[in-house]
């Protein structure tokens, strides 16, 4: 499989692709990097906004949101999460920054268990879950786990380059061609 970060010679390679400048290329990937970097602590991004969709549409909450920031400077929270809510506005998770991924996922499904069960079961947000936040957190890594073992295959594409091609696809519309990858 080819390498897929960005650098020089790829940058050049999508401006030539699509008829544009060098300088503009760099230019907007300079920008994108500034989203990029909020990636890195994005877990379980899908699953959050599906709950908020669960919740939006349960609660008739139409601006409801989830929130979910690494805080390193509570050593209360070394080795795990908590949790606020409030009710039909948001819900904002805080969990230890130097957990691994993998137990910041677990931490993080854990605590979105707690949304989800005080929106099913319509409890109070400070009534204990214990277990079932915990075995909303199972279901929520059984799930992924399966998509990034078994699913994703479908998502990726080879090479770097049959990404470019796959979007210069999009150009023919223009001509009443509909291509897809």
């Amino acid at each position: 499989m080819s390498d897929f970060k960005i650098n020089d010679e790829k940058i050049s390679f999508i401006a030539k692709k699509f008829n544009t400048k060098k300088d503009t290329v760099q230019d907007l990937y300079n920008h994108y990097k500034n989203i990029e970097e909020t990636n890195t602590n994005q877990y379980l991004a899908h699953v959050m906004r599906s709950l908020e969709e669960y919740v939006r549409k349960v609660c008739n909450a139409p601006f409801f949101r989830i929130i979910c920031k690494a805080s390193s400077a509570n050593s209360n929270l070394k080795g795990v999460g908590c949790a606020s809510y409030k009710e039909n506005f948001s819900f904002c998770i805080i969990y230890d920054s130097s957990l691994s991924p993998k137990d910041a996922r677990v931490v993080i499904a854990h605590e979105l268990g707690h949304l989800f069960w005080t929106v099913t079961l319509k409890q109070e947000y400070n009534q204990k879950h214990e277990p079932l936040s915990s075995v909303f957190g199972v279901f929520t890594m059984l799930d992924k786990n399966d998509f990034y073992a078994n699913k994703t295959a479908l998502y990726q594409h080879h090479s770097w380059d049959e990404i470019v091609n796959d979007f210069l696809l999009l150009k023919n519309r223009e001509d009443g061609k509909f291509n897809i990858s």
